[in-house]
């Protein structure tokens, strides 16, 4: 009987080692799954990143483009609106200056 006693014995210790075995497996695996994970979800992250800083510089030149764009028309305009200042003062100026000095003299 005890023969079979240390039998039991013997086989429940394999059991508990074999289920450390078992135990210490997954907690092997589960790490490595783990780091996996970190890894792919960094990947991830970068890819992200660098997507959205792709996309603003892209947005950004796009809108120094519009701006640029924007202000060679005030320009333009600018520059065609104190054309036709000078060309009114060129033609008028004798005649705006008799005007304020009557105005000054009326006075």
């Amino acid at each position: 009987m005890e023969l079979q006693v240390n039998q039991v014995i013997e086989e429940l210790s394999k059991i508990d080692s074999a289920t450390e075995q078992v135990i210490m497996s997954a907690e092997s695996e589960k790490e490595k799954y783990s780091a996996a994970i970190e890894s792919w979800k960094k990947e991830y992250d970068d890819y992200l990143i660098n997507n959205m800083n792709e996309n603003i510089e892209s947005y950004k030149l796009k809108i120094q483009s519009h701006n640029q764009r924007v202000l060679q028309q005030y320009r333009t305009e600018t520059e065609a609106l104190l054309s036709k200042l000078d060309s009114a003062y060129e033609e008028n100026h004798s005649q705006w200056a008799n005007e304020i000095l009557k105005k000054l003299i009326s006075e």
